[in-house]
């Protein structure tokens, strides 16, 4: 008789916030055809608390599932965890909703979902957003339409969370404009050379107080 023993690593305790971690390291090739995380997810299930996650670590990122998630998950009898980070540039985006696109982020889950829960996506994402630019990761649907994510741009990540996985798009839009019709940039410019202006004007009053005063001794 003959049995297959499968060990899954212990989870991680983060002393200082009490955050419970179930992570799975996944190779990005197998990732993309779509790796069995059910044990994953049903074994977090049964020992966790509120500070309960799972986290699923790709060579380009990673996800990290919060607890209402997790028992979303869970509770279906198989999961397939998929995904697939592409850099692109807009001539090789053969949807139009995806032109112009710095890169496209999809990720999938098979046969089961978690409106209740969370989900943070960070990706690699190095590319320098260009002066007057400003960075934005957008889910776009069928037709066209766009749902800002509120992504974060820091430390060479792109980070944003969400209740369903679909295909992403990162992209550089222009800073917006105020009420004033200036954007966001500019106004700094202005702020900025108005404050070395008014240094400028205090050293030559304090300067002409001092000349006069020397006159008058």
């Amino acid at each position: 008789m003959t049995a297959t023993l499968t060990i899954e690593k212990a989870p991680v305790v983060d002393e200082a916030t009490g955050v419970k971690t179930f992570e799975k390291e996944i190779d990005q090739t197998a990732a993309e055809n779509g790796v069995d995380v059910t044990e994953l997810f049903k074994n977090a299930n049964e020992d966790s608390d509120e500070n309960t996650v799972v986290k699923a670590t790709f060579e380009n990122g990673d996800v990290i599932f919060d607890k209402a998630a997790i028992e979303a998950i869970a509770s279906a009898e198989n999961a397939t965890f998929t995904i697939a980070v592409t850099v692109v540039d807009e001539n090789s985006v053969e949807n139009e909703n995806f032109a112009g696109a710095e890169m496209i982020i999809e990720v999938s889950l098979g046969g089961v979902t978690f409106e209740e829960g969370k989900a943070t996506i960070s990706v690699d994402f190095d590319k320098e957003i260009p002066e007057g630019k400003i960075g934005k990761v957008y889910y776009v649907d069928d037709n066209g339409v766009k749902t800002d994510m509120n992504a974060t741009f820091s430390n060479g990540k792109a980070t944003f969370t969400t209740n369903h996985f679909s295909t992403y798009v990162v992209i550089f839009e222009d800073l917006p404009e105020t009420s004033g019709g200036l954007s966001a940039g500019a106004i700094v410019g202005i702020a900025l050379g108005c404050a070395v202006f008014a240094g400028m004007v205090a050293v030559a009053v304090i300067f002409f107080l001092k000349k006069k005063k020397e006159k008058q001794n």
